[in-house]
């Protein structure tokens, strides 16, 4: 038996002020919260619970997530020299939070099985970003962007809290130069060149860097006379745990001919990936268990991607598009750890059933 309950909502406010229109601010507050509860009754007669005579169980979560984005935007045109100025200014606050609530398990005759120390447990998270982003056009032809973020997570260590991603970009609207205004074959061409760096935090918990214990299993316990007594162990944790960071080249090229009939795009990138976080093995003795999350190595990528479309029929009754695309992609392990030998390799799947076999892992000069 169980149910479900979910509220989500967003309200924004956009202001623009009378002393200068071209000036606006956006808020943008949201929330999401959420409450499951749940029960498990195994009647007496069931072969599964017949030492326990049936049981009964509960669990109950909720969840609180809330957010706030506050920015400036400020765009200006200046005739005179033919030039375009965009500004955003702006931050973010992104709190996540889900509380799990314990509860004693019965057997069916109301005896206590399992009883909880703690009577609930909570998984926090939060994100606090700046940034900022300015946009310069001239003449219509030449564009020039940069953007720089500042994030701080909740997940890293407060030496290693916040991260920064720079990113430029440049833009050239051939079609614009003199040279093609009266082309008749070529109605689009444009060149794309960028730049940027972006942070990873995700896929890790909520607490990797803390030094913390953990409740052994029922299958793990201590005999002291005819009583067995559950015990807390140490965890393993990367007190210097960071920001996974990619950096991306970018370089691209729209086109459209025949009064865009036949139009596309051609991209072609390189992405290096740093400091991947990942849960790794780790020999015995070196932490407080043979299990770490940490940052363990480098990725890169390189690929291609290509577009072409072709309009056939183009009126207020019918629409006829026909388009193809066609993209190469490579990925490969360039570092795992400070050990050159390109023979290490890190789990990264097995054989459901305990039977030990490995169905994949990464290693150095290998397709993730």
């Amino acid at each position: 038996n169980g149910h479900a309950a979910r509220s989500v909502g967003n309200v924004k406010f956009d202001y623009s002020f009378h002393f200068l229109p071209e000036l606006h601010a956006n808020l943008n507050l949201g929330y999401d919260v959420s409450k499951g509860y749940g029960s498990i009754r195994v009647p007496t007669f069931a072969a599964q619970s017949a030492s326990t005579q049936g049981s009964f169980s509960r669990a109950l979560r909720t969840g609180n997530d809330k957010f706030s984005e506050f920015y400036l935007n400020y765009a200006h045109t200046v005739e005179s020299i033919k030039s375009r100025f965009d500004a955003t200014a702006g931050y973010g606050y992104y709190d996540i939070s889900t509380t799990g609530y314990n509860f004693t398990n019965y057997t069916g005759t109301g005896v206590a099985l399992v009883t909880p120390v703690f009577p609930f447990s909570v998984e926090r998270n939060k994100l606090l970003s700046y940034y900022g982003r300015l946009v310069y056009t001239l003449a219509d032809k030449y564009i020039l962007s940069g953007t720089m973020r500042a994030d701080a997570s909740s997940k890293f260590a407060e030496n290693n809290r916040w991260g920064y991603f720079p990113s430029a970009g440049f833009t050239w609207r051939i079609i614009g130069e003199n040279f093609l205004k009266d082309s008749k074959v070529i109605s689009d061409l444009k060149l794309r060149l960028s730049y940027g760096e972006t942070g990873n935090k995700d896929g890790i918990g909520n607490y990797d860097y803390l030094s913390k214990y953990y409740a052994n299993s029922n299958t793990g316990q201590y005999q002291i006379g005819n009583t067995f007594y559950n015990y807390y162990a140490p965890a393993g944790y990367d007190p210097d745990l960071k920001w996974e960071s990619t950096t991306t080249y970018n370089a691209g090229l729209d086109y459209g001919f025949l009064q865009g009939r036949l139009y596309g795009s051609v991209d072609v990138y390189y992405k290096k990936t740093k400091d991947l976080l990942s849960t790794v093995t780790i020999p015995v003795g070196t932490n407080f268990s043979n299990v770490l999350t940490t940052n363990v190595g480098n990725m890169d990528v390189r690929g291609a991607e290509a577009s072409l479309n072709f309009v056939a029929i183009k009126s207020d009754d019918i629409n006829w598009d026909f388009g193809i695309n066609a993209a190469y992609n490579r990925r490969k392990v360039t570092n795992l750890t400070l050990n050159p030998n390109s023979g290490f390799k890190i789990d990264a799947g097995d054989i459901t059933g305990g039977t030990g076999v490995h169905l994949k892992y990464n290693a150095v000069n290998q397709i993730p």
